[in-house]
């Protein structure tokens, strides 16, 4: 009976370590994506072309100009004309420079989730790694109990077998 207990329990050793061998081939793909991420993600930069376009626009002379008669406007209408250019430019600029903050505040976030990722994964790697070895071991330690019994049960069977059949 001892036999089939230990037999049992090896069993479900097996089955736990099945467990943590699944948890750290998870882990380890988790800290490998961590460490292909990173690199990536950390040398993402915000393109400036955009920005830098709008910062060189310049007002057009041709918008002063009357665009039926073909003479320039009077000078209050072309400041106001200006000023409403450089208004829009300005705003454009703003929605640029809030597009990249953004963009710079969403780069730091993913970078501090693929560290966390990569830190979490190699500490649960490790842990499970440690888990398996202690499993590996109990799991040999009862392999070892269970030969012996093994070895006990056939002792005693070939006692019976060394008892005469019949008493003479």
């Amino acid at each position: 009976k001892n036999k089939i207990e230990k037999e049992s329990a090896i069993r479900m050793l097996g089955m736990e370590l099945d467990n943590h061998i699944r948890k750290a081939q998870q882990a380890k793909a988790d800290l490998d994506r961590a460490r292909q991420d990173y690199p990536r993600i950390k040398e993402m930069e915000w393109d400036d072309s955009g920005l830098k376009a709008i910062e060189a626009e310049t007002f057009n002379d041709s918008d002063a100009i009357c665009p039926t008669c073909g003479q320039e406007l009077p000078e209050e209408q072309i400041s106001k004309l200006k000023a409403s250019f450089e208004e829009k430019k300005k705003a454009r600029i703003e929605a640029q420079l809030k597009a990249k903050e953004s963009f710079e505040s969403e780069k730091q976030e993913k970078l501090k989730y693929v560290c966390d990722l990569g830190n979490t994964s190699a500490a649960k790697l490790k842990k499970t790694n440690e888990e398996i070895k202690k499993l590996q071991s109990e799991i040999s330690a009862a392999q070892d109990e269970v030969a012996e019994l093994t070895k006990q049960i056939e002792e005693e069977q070939s006692k019976f077998t060394e008892l005469p059949e019949s008493v003479d």
